[in-house]
C-alpha cells in the first residue's frame, strides 16, 4: 500500500536547505505516520480514509440518484434565499473518517435525489493542530479551479464548532481500482486517461497550483468514463516561487523534492511519467521495500521498462522522468523543444475534446442494476463501494465550543485566486520569454561576431593565395661590367 505523507526525507549524502519555507506551518512539514493515508486513503485535509470515491468500479449514480453539479448548486442556493446551514441538510452514512474530520454523505433537503459528499471539520481540532493555513489553502485551491475533469467544491458553511465543505460526490471507483482489478491497461486506455491527466495537471499549472499527489489513488472515476482528479490536500499556489515541502506519495516523489533543494512546478510532470509507466507495466517505475532505498533509486533516475511497453509511451515516459526538471516535457516550449500534447503518444487526438471533458472513453464503470434500482426505489444514492465507518452522534460540548473564531471567520468566503494567477503567469511567461528573446540576441550576435571573423579570415586567406599565384613582376638590376669580369673569371671564361 502506498501512503501520502508529509515531513522529511534524511537521505545521506543528499544536499539539503536548512532555510525551508513551504509556506506552511512547522507542524506541516513533519506529519506523524498516524495521520498519513495508506495508498487507497484520501489524504485531502488529514489522512481521511475513502472519502470522494468508491471502492470497485460501479456507476457513480443510482437510476434517478444523480450528483449535484456547480450550476444545480447554484440555483437551489439561490432557491433558498438564506445563508447555508447544516440543518438545510439531511445526514447520510459516514463515507470517510479523519484524525479531525468525517466525510459524510448527505442530500439537501427537497432535493433528497442529488447527493453530494460533506466534509465535517472540528475547528478545535483544526486550530490545535496547526492546521488552518492547511484547510484554508485547499479551500482557496478547489474555490480556484473550474475544470471538466477535477472535482468540484461547492460551498462552505460554519458553526460555532465546526467547519464544513459541500464536494462533488463521485462514487465511480478509483482508478487505482480498476488498474489494481485488470493488471495493466492496453494501450489506447493508459492513452485515454494519461491525456485527461495531463489536460488537468495543464489547467492547474495555467495558475501556477502545483499538485504534489498525482497517482491512481487520487484519480476517480466518473459514471461516464471521464476522471475526476481528487484530493487538493497537497496543493499550492506557488506564484512563481519554489516551495520546499517534502510531501507526496513516496513511489511518485520527485528527485528533487527527495533531495529538499526546492521544486515547483516540473513535479507533477515527474508523477505524471509515474503514473503512465504504472499504467502500462502494472507496477511503478521505483519500488524498494526501505524508503531509503527507495529515495536512492529515485535520484539515480534508471528506469527498466519491461517487454512490449509501446515505443511512443516509452519515449514519453523517458522524456518526462528526466532527473533535470529544466528537461522534462510540457506544455510550453521545452528543452526538447516538443510540448507534450505533441508528442507522438497523443498523436490524432483532440486536445479540444479532452480538455472539454468529451473525448471518447474507451470505459466505464459497471452498473449493478439491482442495487440501482434499491437505492432509487429509497431515493439514496449508492453507496455500496465505500467503506464502512463506525457512525457518531457527536454532541457538542463546551470545549468544542471554546475555540478561537477569528481564524474560521472568513470560512465562508473562498479566495478565488484564478484571475490573479492567470495574470501572475503571463507577466512570468512574459518576463521568460523577455530572458529568452535577450538570449537569442545575445547568441545571434556571438554567432554573428564569428561568421565577420570568419569572413575577414577568409578574405585575408584570399589576398594572401591570390598574391602567391601573380608572377614577378620586379626585374633584378643588371650587373656592372666589374662584377660580369669577376663572374666570367669565376666560370673559366677567359
Amino acid at each position: 500500500m502506498r501512503s501520502s505523507w508529509r515531513g522529511e526525507v534524511h537521505l545521506p549524502g543528499m544536499g539539503r536547505n536548512s532555510n525551508r519555507n513551504s509556506g506552511r506551518s512547522n507542524s506541516h512539514e513533519n506529519c506523524p505516520p498516524e495521520a498519513r493515508g495508506r495508498r487507497s486513503s484520501f489524504v485531502g485535509i488529514d489522512g481521511m480514509r475513502s472519502s470522494l470515491r468508491g471502492r470497485r468500479g460501479s456507476s457513480s449514480s443510482s437510476e434517478g440518484v444523480e450528483s449535484m453539479a456547480m450550476g444545480d448548486w447554484a440555483t437551489l442556493v439561490r432557491k433558498n434565499h438564506h445563508n447555508i446551514s447544516i440543518d438545510d441538510f439531511s445526514l447520510g452514512r459516514t463515507i470517510g473518517k479523519g484524525r479531525y474530520a468525517r466525510v459524510r454523505l448527505i442530500t439537501m433537503k427537497g432535493h433528497e435525489k442529488r447527493p453530494l459528499c460533506l466534509k465535517v471539520l472540528k475547528k478545535k481540532e483544526v486550530h490545535d493542530l496547526n492546521q488552518v493555513e492547511h484547510i484554508i489553502n485547499e479551500r482557496d485551491v478547489l474555490n480556484s479551479i473550474r475544470h471538466p475533469l477535477i472535482i468540484q467544491m461547492l460551498q462552505t458553511f460554519q458553526d460555532k464548532a465546526k467547519l464544513y465543505m459541500a464536494l462533488e460526490l463521485v462514487n465511480g471507483g478509483e482508478l487505482f481500482e480498476v488498474l489494481r482489478r485488470e493488471g495493466k491497461f492496453k494501450l489506447e486506455q493508459a492513452r485515454f486517461y494519461m491525456s485527461e491527466v495531463t489536460s488537468c495537471i495543464s489547467y492547474i499549472h495555467e495558475m501556477l497550483i502545483v499538485y504534489r499527489d498525482i497517482k491512481p489513488e487520487n484519480i476517480l472515476i466518473h459514471a461516464s468514463g471521464h476522471i475526476r482528479l481528487s484530493d487538493f490536500g497537497f496543493a499550492k499556489y506557488l506564484k512563481g516561487e519554489k516551495t520546499y515541502t517534502t510531501c507526496g506519495t513516496a513511489e511518485y516523489m520527485a528527485p528533487e523534492i527527495i533531495r529538499n533543494l526546492g521544486h515547483g512546478l516540473s513535479v507533477d510532470w515527474w508523477a505524471a511519467g509515474v503514473l503512465l509507466f504504472e499504467m502500462l507495466a502494472g507496477k511503478p517505475p521505483f519500488s524498494a521495500l526501505e524508503e531509503n532505498e527507495l529515495w536512492r533509486i529515485i535520484v539515480n533516475g534508471r528506469v527498466v521498462y519491461p517487454p512490449g511497453i509501446d515505443q511512443h509511451a516509452r519515449d514519453l515516459v523517458a522524456r518526462l522522468l528526466m532527473l533535470d526538471p529544466v528537461r522534462r516535457i510540457h506544455p510550453g516550449v521545452t528543452y526538447q523543444k516538443m510540448r507534450i500534447q505533441d508528442h507522438t503518444f497523443f498523436k490524432n487526438l483532440s486536445w479540444k475534446d479532452v480538455d472539454a471533458g468529451k473525448a471518447r472513453v474507451p470505459w466505464k464503470p459497471n452498473i449493478v442494476q439491482k442495487l440501482m434500482r434499491r437505492a432509487a426505489s429509497k431515493d439514496q444514492p449508492d453507496v455500496t463501494n465505500f467503506q464502512s465507518f463506525e457512525e457518531s452522534d457527536e454532541v457538542v460540548t463546551q470545549e468544542m465550543l471554546s475555540v478561537d473564531q477569528v481564524p474560521f471567520e472568513d470560512w465562508e468566503t473562498a479566495q478565488d485566486f484564478s484571475h490573479e494567477a492567470r495574470n501572475l503567469a503571463m507577466e512570468i511567461r512574459a518576463q521568460e520569454d523577455a530572458i529568452k528573446e535577450e538570449a537569442q540576441r545575445l547568441e545571434q550576435e556571438r554567432k554573428d561576431k564569428d561568421l565577420e571573423q570568419i569572413r575577414l579570415e577568409d578574405e585575408a586567406d584570399e589576398a594572401r593565395d591570390a598574391a602567391d599565384r601573380q608572377p614577378s613582376s620586379v626585374q633584378a638590376p643588371p650587373l656592372a661590367r666589374a662584377d660580369v669580369g669577376a663572374e666570367q673569371q669565376c666560370c673559366g671564361v677567359q
